[in-house]
């Protein structure tokens, strides 16, 4: 994938998690103090740390969506956050972003059909296929880590 088209996805990424972030603002800190702004500090400071989880992401030209990652990178403070911002903004998002939620769900349930479709040739369930591609996205990472 080419540098103009990785910068373009995760741009899109980072969209989609504002996105969220922002529907769950709006749900559950509806008496928080935004200033004009979309989102209320808490998660504001939330979705900067995500943005710059996006922006380091080694597997971004690979991977769909971070929920399909086999390496989490959340650290365990933002771990519940995201997906709890996730869980509730991902399906409002049909009601304002039906467009952006249609196309998230379409990619989900690819990626999904297409792992099963993968641990299936191999024999294997889904779970071991996905610590497969979890062990081998770490090797990965730390081949790229000892290059540097």
């Amino acid at each position: 994938m080419d540098e103009k088209t990785l910068a373009a996805k995760r741009e899109a990424e980072k969209d989609m998690m504002l996105e969220m972030t922002t529907i769950y603002c709006r749900g559950n800190h509806k008496d928080a103090k935004r200033n004009g702004k979309k989102l209320c500090p808490e998660c504001a400071a939330f979705y900067e740390y995500a943005a710059k989880r996006t922006d380091k992401c080694p597997f971004m030209s690979t991977k769909t969506f971070c929920n399909q990652c086999p390496v989490h990178c959340y650290n365990k403070t933002y771990r519940p956050v995201v997906k709890e911002v996730m869980k509730y903004g991902a399906p409002r998002m049909c009601l304002c972003e039906p467009v952006a939620f249609v196309k998230h769900f379409t990619t989900t349930m690819t990626s999904k059909q297409k792992l099963a479709n993968e641990a299936k040739k191999q024999g294997i369930t889904v779970e071991e296929l996905k610590e497969l591609n979890k062990k081998e996205a770490l090797a990965q990472l730390k081949l790229a880590n000892a290059a540097k």
